[in-house]
């Protein structure tokens, strides 16, 4: 068995520039939406996977950003191109494996639709968890050709690595 542990989780903005850290970004799931087919004489539904996945929805929790991306953050037009790249360290049966160890990209263009508010207590780190909503997300591994997983909304792709997901 393979375990593998995320071991940090760097931002780069639009321009490649180094712009925080992220504690935590997550997405709520991806789900299709589904046509239910039930006719008569047919012993039992069936409920089938439709075209359309329902909306991306997620969380961020930065430990820091920089000022001019923390206000952008702020306005919820402002369309946010955020790449995280997080470094995979994979243990095998004979420890660290430098071989399977690879770095994922995350390629995330989201709105800022909310966030849960902040406290801060002296000598603790200040975070702001925000609500987000992703008309593209891009998975992939770093150096690999095509992303393991897009989603494209505006421009109608759906992709696993690199295949369409409903081919004309």
């Amino acid at each position: 068995m393979d375990l593998s542990q995320i071991t940090n989780a760097k931002v780069y903005d639009q321009d490649n520039v180094l712009s925080g850290l992220v504690e935590k970004f997550s997405i709520e799931g991806r789900k299709n939406t589904t046509v239910t087919h039930k006719t008569l004489g047919q012993v039992g539904i069936l409920e089938l996977p439709a075209r359309p996945i329902q909306a991306i929805k997620g969380k961020v929790m930065a430990n820091h950003l920089d000022r001019e991306l923390d206000v952008s953050m702020m306005n919820p037009t402002v369309l946010q191109d955020w790449q995280m790249h997080k470094k995979v360290d994979v243990s095998d049966a004979g420890g660290f494996s430098a071989e399977k160890s690879h770095t994922l990209v995350w390629h995330a263009k989201f709105y800022v639709i909310g966030d849960d508010g902040s406290d801060m207590e002296l000598g603790e780190k200040a975070q702001l968890e925000y609500e987000i909503s992703c008309p593209f997300l891009s998975i992939g591994v770093l150096g690999d050709a095509d992303p393991l997983w897009m989603l494209d909304v505006y421009n109608d792709i759906h992709t696993i690595n690199g295949q369409n997901v409903w081919p004309d």
